[in-house]
């Protein structure tokens, strides 16, 4: 090798090779040195060093050597140097190295004053030149972090080469999270890139750690030589597999992080510059644990990690690429379509449901009104009111109470969410089946509970303000059929009734309290004509048979309801419903109840086109169980008067100017807490459809499954709280669906499996997958975990599996590492405040998916 060197360097220097790279090699052997022109520049700083010596050398069999100048050259005004054009050996490292020589000034970051440093100090930089005759000079910056790379390099290394000083390098600039060779030192600046000043700060952090270099086992007193036993000790810590900084039993990087920090709130060196970032990424890496699967110390190999980035890079790609256009921050708002279709598809199916609660609701209001009629005038039964699904409305948030108290699940007729009462006049009820001239049923949406005890004692106040559909059904005979028919009105309004309590106990509900009569009484109307009056709505009803409750009774409602009322807030969601549906149920246990037909729904009084139309297919029906009046388990010997809901099937279809979403809803189980108190469903599905229209076009289509389950729930007491003796029941969920566009995009497909106890807020455990497109042709495939500790914090991992990549995400984490491959090794870090991926070979990239 030294022949062919010399005979190139020979050439080379009588102009053989002109300007450009030239292969020679010795006759018999196959050793080939090329060499080129190389220019480099940059600065020399600790802080910046005026006057200092710069030169370039080779490597001779894996040493530096010194006895060869390639290049030389003195550093001007800010520490910069620039070397003249050189012949270098391509491919092989070149060492260039900054003295300190009597002339030499030296500027410390941290008093802004000059320092001397010992005469013959130096610190070294390393380049691989890989083209010769480059348009512009190779930058070659030199500070106490290049010295620390070509240390590392020399003592981690069997001799000084390519590959060491690669690997030198890729450790150093995992520690720093920047290249410490290409990039320019500028001090910290406003107008700096984020690595300049990142640069600036570790510059000013070995100024502050020389403060304290008898920590470090320098024992020099004077500033300039202490400063110069800093920087070699930092060397002599530096490691090629490590981003550890250790000399013996001294904690080399703890030291650094707490100078780190310093400086960092050293408004003087900042210049006002937020250097968060690289204060939480340098102290995070500087507290590596080796073997850490979350913040390890160790550092791939040069070749690995070129794999390791390419994968990452390649896995972020390829998410780019497949979720352009269908994701963006802000939802509907934005222009990610993913993002827009999710919430098209919940909006979806909440519009579709809220009708679907509140008519069924008050269909089954109608039906208990019917009945009590029937039962009356048949002389079944002599009551003249009714009530229903105790527990109050379904709305019903269990607001806490002026005294610090909830409400109990769970009342008497007054609280049921649906009742009826015959009436003789308006505010007058019936005594007598002669009596009856209406029928009078509510179903109430939404109930508001408030008791008022000044200082816990009695009197005290309770008030129910409730938000109803009233409907007033009157009779009409009976039809040349031979069925009942009756007219009704309707309108939606919100009741306030309140009752002072003077015993000496203080009851639960309005009916509890000892004194019956209301103190307030108010009805407020929520909807009105221009005129201020109540705007009501009307219809029919067709009942058949009218006699015989074996053969079923069959309800035909055909008209309009009230507007929506939100079960959260009381507020109106729309104007009205058109209604045409038809239910069968006889009422009894054993009967198999069926509802069809079709409910519109009308934004405004003027509108005439719905802004939703709800379909409910005719094989919708519901099978019950026998339960006692309140909704209860009827105990041995115990004669059942009610009934609760077993099974259940629905076939619906829900369409808007801009989606149309079709399905079936099934409740598979159901079953009784283990006190009988209260019946629930244990295993319900929906699977659906929803297609996106645009111009009367569909898009693309989405199709979702949903199921949740429970266990346990009858070994639990719903009236009791959670405890070693009533232990939580478990809820499990499961979702898949798939995003199918119609314009060559991958299909996109997403699963979730959750599960948590009843009293539990959050999941405590989660699987997924999402992927982009096809199971066999996937360019994404991510695997999520999740898992929950005892104080209810998320830990998340993500596997990507095309390109064998690992995130972990931990509670309250504000960036996470990036792992690639079976080793899962470390290949960068993502900044999760600044959605930014930071590459262990000094690279970068946002990270803003839209997810």
């Amino acid at each position: 090798m030294a022949v062919a060197a010399a005979l190139a360097w020979t050439l080379t220097l009588a102009g053989c090779g002109g300007g450009s790279s030239k292969n020679d090699s010795t006759s018999g052997t196959q050793n080939t040195v090329t060499t080129g022109k190389v220019t480099l520049t940059g600065v020399v700083s600790k802080g910046v060093m005026v006057g200092a010596v710069v030169t370039a050398h080779p490597v001779k069999d894996g040493v530096v050597d010194t006895a060869t100048v390639l290049a030389r050259g003195i550093t001007v005004a800010g520490g910069r140097y620039t070397l003249p054009a050189f012949d270098a050996p391509l491919g092989s490292p070149v060492i260039v190295r900054a003295q300190v020589v009597d002339k030499t000034v030296h500027t410390d970051e941290l008093s802004r004053q000059v320092v001397p440093l010992p005469t013959g100090f130096e610190m070294r930089s390393a380049i691989v030149p890989q083209v010769a005759d480059t348009p512009s000079p190779l930058p070659v910056s030199i500070t106490p972090y290049t010295e620390m790379l070509v240390n590392a390099a020399e003592s981690g290394a069997d001799k000084l080469d390519k590959a060491s000083i690669d690997q030198g390098k890729s450790a150093v600039t995992q520690l720093l999270g920047f290249d410490p060779v290409a990039t320019d030192v500028n001090g910290i600046a406003v107008a700096n890139s984020t690595a300049v000043n990142a640069y600036g700060l570790m510059l000013a952090a070995v100024s502050q750690l020389a403060t304290q270099s008898a920590a470090l086992g320098c024992g020099q007193t004077d500033a300039g030589a202490a400063m110069a036993c800093t920087v070699g000790k930092l060397a002599d810590a530096a490691q090629l597999d490590s981003v550890q900084l250790q000399l013996g039993e001294v904690d080399v990087g703890a030291k650094l992080s707490a100078a780190v920090s310093t400086v960092a709130g050293n408004s003087t060196v900042t210049n006002a510059v937020d250097v968060s970032q690289t204060v939480d990424g340098v102290t995070q890496r500087l507290a590596c644990v080796p073997g850490s699967l979350t913040n390890p110390c160790e550092v791939a190999s040069v070749d690995q990690t070129v794999t390791g980035v390419a994968a990452a890079k390649a896995m972020f790609a390829a998410m780019r690429t497949s979720m352009d256009g269908w994701m963006s921050r802000g939802g509907t708002a934005g222009s990610g379509r993913l993002n827009q279709d999710a919430q098209a598809f919940e909006a979806a199916v909440t519009g579709a449901q809220v009708p679907l609660d509140q008519v069924e609701q008050d269909l089954a209001a109608i039906k208990l009104g019917i009945r009590l009629y029937e039962d009356h005038m048949a002389g079944r039964s002599d009551v003249m009111s009714k009530g229903a699904r105790p527990g109050l409305a379904d709305g019903y948030d269990r607001t806490l109470e002026t005294n610090g108290t909830y409400w109990p699940h769970g009342g008497t007729w007054a609280d049921n969410a649906i009742g009826c009462m015959l009436y003789k006049a308006p505010n007058v009820v019936a005594t007598s089946k002669e009596d009856v001239a209406f029928i009078g049923c509510r179903s109430s949406v939404r109930t508001e509970i408030e008791r008022v005890q000044p200082n816990g004692m009695t009197p005290g106040t309770i008030r129910l303000t409730d938000w109803r559909h009233g409907y007033t059904i009157t009779p009409k005979g009976v039809t040349s059929a031979g069925n009942l028919q009756f007219d009704y009105t309707t309108s939606a309004s919100k009741r306030v009734r309140a009752r002072t309590c003077t015993g000496s106990v203080f009851p639960w509900s309005l009916s509890g309290c000892n004194a019956q009569a209301e103190v307030v009484d108010e009805r407020v109307d929520l909807q009105l004509k221009p005129d201020g009056t109540a705007r009501g709505y009307s219809g029919s009803i067709i009942v058949s048979p009218s006699s015989s409750v074996p053969a079923g009774l069959v309800v035909e409602v055909t008209g309009e309801m009230p507007g929506l009322i939100d079960g959260v807030n009381g507020a109106l969601l729309s104007d009205r419903q058109s209604v045409t549906l038809t239910a069968r149920d006889d009422g009894s246990v054993s009967s198999i109840a069926t509802v069809s037909g079709e409910v519109k729904v009308y934004a405004s009084a003027a509108a005439s086109t719905p802004i939703g139309t709800l379909a409910i297919a005719p094989n919708s029906q519901i099978t019950f169980v026998a339960a006692n009046e309140d909704g209860s388990r009827p105990i041995s010997g115990q004669t059942a008067t009610g009934r609760e809901i077993n099974t259940a099937r629905f076939g619906l279809s829900w369409t808007t100017p801009g989606a149309a979403l079709s399905g079936t809803l099934t409740v598979n189980s159901s079953g009784w807490d283990r006190s009988g108190f209260q019946r629930d469903a244990t295993s319900l599905m929906f699977n659906g459809r929803l297609d996106q229209i645009q111009a009367g076009v569909a898009r693309h289509w989405i199709t979702a499954d949903l199921s949740m389950s429970t266990t346990g729930y009858d070994q639990h007491d719903v009236t009791l709280p959670v405890s070693a003796s009533n232990p939580a029941y478990r809820i499990a969920a499961d979702f898949s669906g798939t995003v199918t566009p119609t314009d060559g995009k991958p299909p996109f497909f997403l699963s979730l499996n959750t599960s948590k106890a009843s009293n539990e807020a959050n999941p405590t455990s989660l699987t997924g997958t999402l992927r982009m497109g096809t199971a066999s042709a996937a360019k994404v495939n991510i695997q999520l975990s999740a898992s929950v500790d005892a104080l209810g914090a998320q830990t998340w991992t993500l596997h990507e599996t095309v390109q064998d990549v690992t995130l972990t995400l931990q509670p309250h984490q504000r960036s996470t590492a990036i792992r690639q491959g079976s080793g899962q090794r470390q290949v960068g870090t993502i900044d999760l405040d600044r959605r930014r991926a930071s590459y262990v070979d000094g690279s970068f990239e946002s990270l803003d998916l839209g997810l």
